[in-house]
């Protein structure tokens, strides 16, 4: 029987044809030039719970190409979120 985990992927950059591939459980995906487990651990400890990625990544996704991100089937939470920067300025001037 597979474990089912939830698992954070924190990507600042790839080099080319790169994929991301999540499994079971609740993941996260935070893909941004700043993206860190630093940013979700303010208090010394990492909570991506309180911490909202959408006023913490930074950066646009100019050096994400070739990136892809295969979410898998989830968990019981499914996954949580793909969090990137540059999109979520795009959605905010529409």
């Amino acid at each position: 029987m597979e474990a089912v985990e939830d698992d954070r992927f924190f990507v600042q950059a790839v080099g080319g044809l790169t994929q991301i591939e999540g499994n079971a459980g609740a993941d996260r995906y935070y893909v941004a030039r700043n993206a860190s487990m630093a940013l979700f651990s303010p208090a010394g400890h990492f909570d991506d719970i309180s911490t909202d990625p959408v006023k913490v990544l930074r950066g646009t996704l100019s050096q994400m190409g070739g990136l892809t991100i295969d979410t898998g089937a989830g968990g019981n939470g499914g996954t949580r979120g793909c969090h990137l920067p540059e999109l979520r300025r795009r959605h905010h001037r529409a």
